[in-house]
């Protein structure tokens, strides 16, 4: 919910709505965090990595919050995004015998000033770059070259941890970068950053499927619990017809959520209610 909502001129239309009354803003970011909790809780889905855009990426919290529960993340980050190639060395400063005792570290030498991690793409050789195959998309293989180096990011103009930073160049617009963050081991194969790296074109799908297919966005309710009550039809509706497709996978291979769907309205009898 937008952070308005839960300005105290809102409580009536709050209340109107039906939302809990101990409900509290939260960032998605946050929001996103928690469920991965739960789902640890549940412990009915082993997984390993966490991926995320850049909207989670750029969250350290988050990026932290799912280091503490022992995964790996693999999230995007914005172009200016400051890191060090080689941590700088820092210090706690000398009391100079007036005031308050030094605590914070500070940079040993201040010249030093982190870089954005769209400057190293012009540092990295040619031979550095890796042509991989991310998946297999509707029109063939989707290719881009991949950069991989190990170095530290930049919190509030300090080291911090030691991540791996994934490039990816886009082979027909070489302009077109992303940049991601991992914290899974240096020893890390690269094919495995590389397979995550196409781990999210099947959100994006679900999402496609469940709104063109099973009305995600077609929803006009008012309430709290009518809007949850509808996205959680249209996540069964989505599951019963992934579990189709998969059911007839060896029959029909290329068989779609809307050939799915479609088959299903031709098949299933149509029930019209009588007046009696």
């Amino acid at each position: 919910m937008p952070e308005q909502w839960f300005e105290e001129e809102r409580a009536e239309q709050r209340q109107a709505c039906g939302v809990p009354e101990d409900l509290i803003f939260k960032t998605k970011p946050e929001i996103g965090l928690k469920l991965l909790e739960n789902a640890l809780k549940r412990d009915t889905l082993p997984f390993s990595w966490v991926a995320a855009d850049a909207l989670y990426g750029d969250s350290p919290a988050f990026r932290d919050g799912v280091a503490a529960t022992g995964k790996w993340y693999f999230t995007a980050i914005k172009e200016n995004t400051l890191i060090w190639c080689t941590p700088p060395k820092v210090h706690v400063p000398q009391w100079s015998g007036h005031g308050r005792h030094p605590t914070r570290l500070r940079l040993s030498d201040p010249r030093k000033h982190p870089l954005q991690v769209k400057q190293l793409v012009q540092k990295i050789q040619k031979q550095d770059w890796v042509r991989a195959v991310i998946k297999e998309g509707s029109k063939g293989p989707i290719v881009c070259d991949f950069a991989f180096l190990r170095l530290t990011e930049s919190r509030g103009g300090l080291p911090a941890h030691e991540l791996s930073l994934i490039i990816r160049r886009n082979l027909d617009d070489p302009v077109e970068i992303k940049y991601f963050f991992s914290n899974a081991p240096a020893n890390t194969p690269l094919h495995e950053f590389v397979r995550i790296c196409g781990m999210r074109w099947p959100i994006e799908t679900i999402f496609e499927e469940a709104k063109g297919e099973v009305g995600m966005d077609q929803y006009e309710m008012r309430s709290w619990l009518g809007w949850h009550q509808h996205m959680l039809l249209v996540a069964l509706a989505h599951h019963f017809l992934v579990r189709l497709r998969i059911h007839f996978q060896e029959q029909a291979p290329a068989l779609t959520i809307y050939q799915v769907r479609f088959l299903l309205c031709c098949v299933l009898p149509s029930f019209v209610p009588v007046s009696i």
